[in-house]
């Protein structure tokens, strides 16, 4: 039967009956009378909202009125298979052993011949969370309380209960080196200097072949590291989504891979405060990441070699100021592009790579 219920190739295919015969492996009994489609958001991914009803054992087992569908059918999909494997991979083998705020699945699936993957995720609207935008900025308070979770799975390759191979299908760096991200985007970068976005570069980072080997640098530091972290590879605030108490929690784990901490943390600080409130308070919020890393029951890195890590990575944020617009609106990448620049600037990022 999961063969069946993972070989989803098209959103027609996702009828009431398909819905039955997934739902029914985790709540024997269960069919589904009735799926209408809702929202439907077609991106990396393709994403459906569904109203379901269902017959009387549904309706005992507590089953919510809509939940979300998540899979590759988009004419690019076929690509991505190994990103849809990974999300499915991270929602069922560790979301539910860790102490983070994600979405609850309902169905984690496989396709056996295509090796994608296929979710059935919890409906967050029913919960009335606060959903980021790329182009937010967070508060200080907020700022800390997202660093503290990124604390709590960064270490998990770490963990003596995730030993033993329990972690055999996560990957070094994942899809950014397979598919060279580095070279594709710097390869905008004539389209990129005639958007608004490009005011914001100043001339220190307009040698195209200096940036260049900057990226590639901070990529080799990770590639010959130990790569002993867990990260979540796109943790800016549109995927992120809040509590009404304030408690963060991350979406769109398919980039889950090993790799630098500092991937996810520089990522988040870079992209979600404002310049100015980067700059005054980014050595504070290192620190309280740090400490929040040793309460979580690993060794922490010294505050030095974590700034300057942190400094390194601030060079994989210049991508963006490459990010066609297929990717993201342009205002998502002016706003970007000089919270980026500025911070490549004020932290010497091609100094302390050595380009």
């Amino acid at each position: 039967m999961r063969a069946e219920a993972s070989a989803l190739r098209s959103l027609e295919a996702a009828d009431a009956a398909w819905f039955g015969r997934a739902l029914s492996e985790r709540f024997p009994g269960v069919e589904v009378l009735k799926a209408e489609p809702g929202t439907i958001i077609r991106g990396m991914a393709t994403k459906a909202q569904y109203f379901l009803d269902y017959n009387e054992a549904g309706r005992a087992h507590g089953l919510p009125r809509s939940m979300w569908l998540k899979a590759g059918l988009e004419a690019h999909s076929e690509a991505s298979a190994p990103l849809y494997a990974a999300e499915v991979n991270f929602y069922r083998d560790l979301a539910p052993r860790l102490a983070i705020n994600s979405p609850k699945t309902f169905f984690e699936a496989i396709d056996r011949e295509t090796g994608s993957g296929v979710l059935l995720l919890e409906d967050l609207t029913l919960r009335n969370v606060r959903f980021g935008r790329p182009t937010d900025r967070i508060d200080l308070a907020g700022a800390k309380r997202v660093l503290e979770l990124m604390a709590r799975y960064n270490p998990v390759p770490q963990l003596p209960q995730f030993a033993g191979g329990k972690l055999a299908w996560l990957e070094a760096a994942s899809a950014i080196d397979t598919a060279n991200v580095i070279d594709l985007y710097l390869g905008f970068w004539d389209t990129a200097a005639l958007q608004p976005r490009f005011r914001h570069v100043p001339n220190a980072l307009m040698d195209r072949e200096r940036m260049r080997r900057a990226v590639h640098a901070m990529r080799d530091n990770d590639r010959f590291g130990p790569r002993a972290w867990l990260v979540h590879g796109d943790g800016h605030m549109g995927n992120m989504f809040f509590e009404q108490d304030g408690a963060p929690g991350l979406l769109d784990w398919q980039t889950a891979m090993l790799g630098d901490w500092a991937s996810d943390v520089s990522e988040f600080l870079v992209f979600s405060l404002d310049v100015e409130t980067r700059r005054a308070h980014e050595r504070d919020l290192i620190a309280h990441y740090l400490a929040a890393l040793g309460a979580s029951g690993v060794a922490a890195p010294s505050f030095e070699d974590a700034w300057l890590t942190y400094r390194r990575h601030a060079a994989w944020s210049f991508l963006t100021v490459m990010c066609p617009v297929e990717m993201h609106p342009e205002e998502v990448c002016t706003i970007w592009a000089e919270r980026a620049c500025a911070a490549i600037v004020d932290l010497e990022t091609l100094k302390a790579l050595g380009v």
